[in-house]
């Protein structure tokens, strides 16, 4: 399945400079690593995410809602 290699695919597409395959893999990975429990490394892919989504311009609106998500692990 795909969302068990997301991480890796995040990892690659961001050395690659392809930012929004980046942002499409870590929020990938972010909600695999989420469903397992493993809440800092699901924060740690949201992060990633934004960072991705800033370099793509993407709104604010899509980072706020990747903010939430990031910010919902880390309370836990």
């Amino acid at each position: 399945r795909l969302e068990e290699h997301a991480h890796r695919l995040a990892h690659h597409a961001s050395l690659a400079g392809d930012h929004a395959k980046a942002m499409r893999f870590c929020v990938m990975a972010g909600e695999a690593a989420a469903a397992l429990h493993a809440n800092t490394e699901s924060a740690m892919h949201y992060s990633r995410a934004i960072d991705a989504a800033k370099q793509l311009g993407v709104a604010n609106e899509e980072i706020g809602r990747l903010e939430a998500k990031r910010t919902a692990l880390s309370a836990d």
